[in-house]
Protein backbone atom coordinates (compact mmCIF):
# COMPACT_ATOMS: atom_id res chain seq x y z
CA UNK A 1 0.00 0.00 0.00
CA UNK A 2 1.28 3.43 -0.91
CA UNK A 3 2.04 5.72 1.99
CA UNK A 4 1.35 9.31 1.10
CA UNK A 5 2.77 12.46 2.60
CA UNK A 6 0.58 13.48 5.52
CA UNK A 7 -1.63 16.28 4.27
CA UNK A 8 -0.82 19.65 5.77
CA UNK A 9 -4.48 20.57 5.36
CA UNK A 10 -5.15 18.27 8.31
CA UNK A 11 -2.75 20.31 10.41
CA UNK A 12 -0.17 17.53 10.70
CA UNK A 13 3.51 18.10 9.98
CA UNK A 14 4.91 14.58 10.34
CA UNK A 15 6.63 12.83 7.45
CA UNK A 16 5.64 9.45 6.15
CA UNK A 17 7.81 7.71 3.62
CA UNK A 18 6.75 6.75 0.15
CA UNK A 19 6.92 3.26 -1.22
CA UNK A 20 9.32 1.80 -3.79
CA UNK A 21 7.17 3.00 -6.71
CA UNK A 22 7.70 6.59 -5.66
CA UNK A 23 11.44 6.00 -5.23
CA UNK A 24 11.50 4.65 -8.78
CA UNK A 25 9.46 7.62 -10.00
CA UNK A 26 11.87 10.06 -8.36
CA UNK A 27 14.92 8.38 -9.87
CA UNK A 28 13.26 8.16 -13.30
CA UNK A 29 12.81 11.94 -13.31
CA UNK A 30 16.46 12.48 -12.43
CA UNK A 31 17.61 9.95 -15.04
CA UNK A 32 15.33 11.25 -17.81
CA UNK A 33 16.32 14.92 -17.54
CA UNK A 34 19.57 16.84 -17.76
CA UNK A 35 18.62 20.28 -16.44
CA UNK A 36 17.42 21.08 -12.95
CA UNK A 37 16.96 24.09 -10.73
CA UNK A 38 19.73 24.53 -8.18
CA UNK A 39 18.67 26.32 -5.02
CA UNK A 40 21.33 27.65 -2.66
CA UNK A 41 21.22 30.05 0.27
CA UNK A 42 22.33 33.67 -0.16
CA UNK A 43 22.28 35.87 2.93
CA UNK A 44 19.55 33.70 4.47
CA UNK A 45 17.40 33.79 1.33
CA UNK A 46 16.94 31.10 -1.34
CA UNK A 47 18.70 31.74 -4.65
CA UNK A 48 17.80 29.59 -7.65
CA UNK A 49 19.32 29.07 -11.06
CA UNK A 50 19.22 26.54 -13.87
CA UNK A 51 21.92 23.89 -13.64
CA UNK A 52 22.83 21.14 -16.09
CA UNK A 53 23.46 18.01 -14.03
CA UNK A 54 24.53 14.41 -14.14
CA UNK A 55 24.18 11.75 -11.43
CA UNK A 56 26.30 9.00 -9.97
CA UNK A 57 25.46 5.40 -9.02
CA UNK A 58 23.83 6.61 -5.79
CA UNK A 59 21.67 9.22 -7.52
CA UNK A 60 23.74 12.10 -6.18
CA UNK A 61 23.51 15.08 -8.50
CA UNK A 62 26.76 16.35 -10.01
CA UNK A 63 27.07 19.87 -11.36
CA UNK A 64 29.96 21.78 -12.89
CA UNK A 65 30.05 25.45 -11.99
CA UNK A 66 32.41 28.38 -12.29
CA UNK A 67 33.98 30.08 -9.31
CA UNK A 68 32.54 33.28 -10.80
CA UNK A 69 28.93 32.07 -10.41
CA UNK A 70 26.76 33.37 -7.58
CA UNK A 71 25.66 29.88 -6.55
CA UNK A 72 29.32 28.86 -6.13
CA UNK A 73 29.83 31.71 -3.66
CA UNK A 74 26.61 30.67 -1.93
CA UNK A 75 27.68 27.01 -1.62
CA UNK A 76 31.07 28.01 -0.26
CA UNK A 77 29.29 30.02 2.46
CA UNK A 78 26.55 27.45 3.17
CA UNK A 79 26.53 23.92 1.71
CA UNK A 80 22.78 23.47 2.20
CA UNK A 81 21.18 23.19 -1.23
CA UNK A 82 18.50 21.48 -3.25
CA UNK A 83 18.00 20.46 -6.85
CA UNK A 84 14.52 20.46 -8.36
CA UNK A 85 13.63 18.46 -11.50
CA UNK A 86 10.23 18.53 -13.16
CA UNK A 87 8.41 16.88 -16.04
CA UNK A 88 5.50 19.17 -16.87
CA UNK A 89 2.10 17.77 -17.77
CA UNK A 90 1.19 19.56 -21.03
CA UNK A 91 -2.53 19.29 -20.21
CA UNK A 92 -2.42 20.36 -16.55
CA UNK A 93 0.17 22.64 -14.95
CA UNK A 94 -0.81 21.34 -11.50
CA UNK A 95 -0.22 17.69 -12.36
CA UNK A 96 3.40 17.48 -13.52
CA UNK A 97 5.73 15.06 -11.79
CA UNK A 98 8.62 16.56 -9.84
CA UNK A 99 11.31 15.76 -7.34
CA UNK A 100 13.31 17.88 -4.92
CA UNK A 101 16.65 16.51 -3.75
CA UNK A 102 17.81 18.17 -0.53
CA UNK A 103 21.25 17.99 1.04
CA UNK A 104 24.75 19.41 1.13
CA UNK A 105 26.46 20.56 -2.07
CA UNK A 106 30.16 19.84 -1.74
CA UNK A 107 33.22 20.21 -3.93
CA UNK A 108 34.14 16.81 -5.40
CA UNK A 109 37.43 15.58 -3.90
CA UNK A 110 40.44 15.65 -6.26
CA UNK A 111 40.79 11.86 -6.25
CA UNK A 112 37.24 11.50 -7.65
CA UNK A 113 37.33 14.24 -10.30
CA UNK A 114 38.33 12.00 -13.22
CA UNK A 115 35.42 9.61 -12.63
CA UNK A 116 32.94 12.43 -11.99
CA UNK A 117 34.11 14.33 -15.10
CA UNK A 118 33.54 11.21 -17.21
CA UNK A 119 29.99 10.85 -15.84
CA UNK A 120 29.22 14.53 -16.42
CA UNK A 121 30.65 14.78 -19.94
CA UNK A 122 28.79 11.62 -20.98
CA UNK A 123 25.50 13.48 -20.32
CA UNK A 124 26.80 16.92 -21.35
CA UNK A 125 29.43 16.54 -24.10
CA UNK A 126 29.86 20.33 -24.38
CA UNK A 127 30.89 20.32 -20.71
CA UNK A 128 34.27 18.96 -21.81
CA UNK A 129 35.14 22.43 -23.08
CA UNK A 130 34.57 23.99 -19.64
CA UNK A 131 36.12 21.28 -17.50
CA UNK A 132 39.59 22.43 -18.50
CA UNK A 133 38.96 26.04 -17.47
CA UNK A 134 40.74 26.74 -14.19
CA UNK A 135 37.67 28.31 -12.55
CA UNK A 136 35.21 25.43 -13.23
CA UNK A 137 34.79 22.74 -10.59
CA UNK A 138 32.56 19.75 -9.96
CA UNK A 139 30.19 19.78 -7.01
CA UNK A 140 28.02 16.91 -5.79
CA UNK A 141 24.84 16.97 -3.72
CA UNK A 142 25.09 14.61 -0.74
CA UNK A 143 21.41 13.81 -0.44
CA UNK A 144 19.68 13.93 2.94
CA UNK A 145 16.03 14.05 1.84
CA UNK A 146 13.99 13.37 -1.29
CA UNK A 147 10.52 14.81 -1.87
CA UNK A 148 8.55 13.37 -4.79
CA UNK A 149 5.30 14.37 -6.46
CA UNK A 150 4.22 11.99 -9.20
CA UNK A 151 1.06 13.95 -9.95
CA UNK A 152 -2.06 14.99 -8.08
CA UNK A 153 -2.37 12.87 -4.91
CA UNK A 154 0.88 10.98 -5.53
CA UNK A 155 3.05 12.78 -3.00
CA UNK A 156 5.64 11.55 -0.53
CA UNK A 157 9.01 11.72 1.10
CA UNK A 158 11.28 9.02 -0.29
CA UNK A 159 13.98 7.69 2.02
CA UNK A 160 17.46 8.45 0.74
CA UNK A 161 18.22 4.73 1.00
CA UNK A 162 15.29 3.72 -1.25
CA UNK A 163 16.17 6.48 -3.69
CA UNK A 164 19.86 5.44 -3.85
CA UNK A 165 18.89 1.78 -4.37
CA UNK A 166 17.20 2.66 -7.65
CA UNK A 167 20.56 3.83 -9.06
CA UNK A 168 22.63 0.84 -7.97
CA UNK A 169 24.05 -1.16 -10.86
Amino acid sequence: MRLLYTLLILGMTSMTFADDDQAKGASKLVKDHTLGTLSTMMNGQPFMSAAPYAYDDQGRVIIMISDLAQHTANVKANTKASVFVMKPDPKDDFNGSRVTLIGDMKLVPKDEIEKVAEIFVKRHPKGKLYQNFHDFNFYRLDIEKVYYIGGFGDIGWVSKENYAKTFAK
